[in-house]
């Protein structure tokens, strides 16, 4: 289906940013708006954080959940539809968006820093730039409709300035590694499918890359170096899910791959830190849930990750690659040991899907969100005494 003025995402559809694109990030982007990114908006150095007053934006609840639960260092209420999380490059701040609008949370206290004001709802996506100067947001208005990616200060929460207000919907976004580019999921030409496009911060200017995919890009992750970018979508044909993932060569913006692999469903993917492949969790045509690694450069199947119990709803890497977040559709989060395959599952906490997860940057802690507006930061000290689900 085509729109002139299209909606914003169904409430039943995660919108992701990944990677560099994950909590590094920040995403900002668009094309035929007219607008530009002021350089001055979008740099700068991080302010220390002060002590203030937290000021709600929207109505929402800001206290602690409280948990027995030994594994978890803090639980953190969200308003309905939760869309996105990232921690701050320091690893002190988690943002976290949904459908009433972004907190910003102070780690270290437990206590919401501040809601942000004046963003437009709902929040469908977050992240901050790599050098933590910055968060950006990304939102839908109404009447006319319009994408709208604001930037912010994450010291005091104070708005920065809108960096683009566009009537095309933008459906992802994320930073490049080295913050000099943001690459932002577009429609497609002339409305049908989807295409990625890239925001260059130096100019303003926006580039269309000529790749077209069947849907709107809902998955995206750059590869570490920057070199490439994974982009996925599905959507629904006659009744049957057709999905596939798109490998971009960033440096001649042209498609580098667009492996055949029966994608039905399509929940999420992620390049390895370390570059050494691609996780995909997707739905074959057959119906059958797998969590499979790729070549990073093909897209090929190297490997069907067999001890993985259950369809992976989400997926994070952490940052040394050595380990591997998953979660699944009724709540669970679990622990794979990417060289062993073995799994430790968390204790139960969550009792939906899980929408979200991110490592922090020291890769002590473990943010996990779901679907019944709840996260959770997992002490991953505490999970090593968890039972094991050995590698089949």
């Amino acid at each position: 289906m085509n729109y002139e003025n299209p909606p914003p995402p169904d409430p039943g559809t995660r919108v992701t940013s990944r990677g560099p694109l994950r909590a590094l990030g920040v995403v900002v982007v668009m094309v035929g708006c007219g607008q530009s990114v002021d350089p001055e908006v979008a740099t700068g150095p991080l302010p220390e954080l002060s002590s203030m007053k937290v000021e709600l934006g929207t109505q929402r609840s800001t206290e602690p959940i409280e948990t027995t639960n030994p594994a978890i260092r803090l639980a953190l209420p969200t308003a309905p539809q939760p869309t996105g999380m990232a921690f701050s490059p320091d690893g002190s701040l988690l943002a976290s968006g949904d459908g009433r609008g972004v907190v910003l949370w102070d780690l270290e206290s437990g206590a919401a820093r501040v809601t942000l004001k004046g963003q437009a709802l709902p929040v469908t996506g977050v992240a901050f730039r790599p050098d933590g100067s910055r968060l950006a947001t990304l939102g839908f208005q109404f009447d006319p409709f319009a994408s709208v990616v604001a930037l912010w200060d994450p010291a005091d929460g104070s708005k920065q300035g809108v960096a683009v207000e566009s009537s095309r919907q933008i459906s992802s976004m994320g930073f490049l590694p080295g913050g000099e580019a943001i690459l932002v999921g577009l429609p497609g030409e002339e409305g049908g499918g989807g295409m990625p496009g890239l925001l260059a911060l130096d100019g303003g200017s926006v580039e269309d890359l000529p790749i077209q995919l069947l849907s709107q890009v809902t998955l995206m992750d750059v590869s570490p170096d920057g070199t490439r970018a994974a982009l996925g979508a599905w959507t629904t044909i006659n009744y049957q899910d057709r999905g596939e993932l798109v490998i971009v060569d960033l440096t001649s913006r042209a498609e580098q791959a667009r492996p055949d692999l029966r994608i039905g469903r399509f929940n999420d993917l992620a390049y390895a830190p370390d570059g050494t492949e691609l996780l995909a969790s997707y739905q074959d045509q057959g119906s059958n849930w797998g969590l499979r690694a790729l070549d990073p450069e093909s897209g090929e199947v190297l490997e069907t990750i067999g001890s993985v119990p259950e369809e992976v709803t989400a997926l994070a890497y952490s940052p040394d690659s050595t380990r591997v977040a998953i979660g699944g559709p009724h709540g669970a989060v679990r622990i794979l040991d990417r060289e062993s395959g073995a799994v430790v599952e968390a204790p139960a906490f969550h009792d939906r899907a899980i929408e979200h997860l991110a490592f922090s940057p020291d890769g002590k802690s473990l943010a996990s969100c779901g679907a019944e507006r709840q996260i959770a930061l997992w002490d991953l000290d505490a999970l090593e005494g968890a039972p094991t689900r050995a590698a089949d």
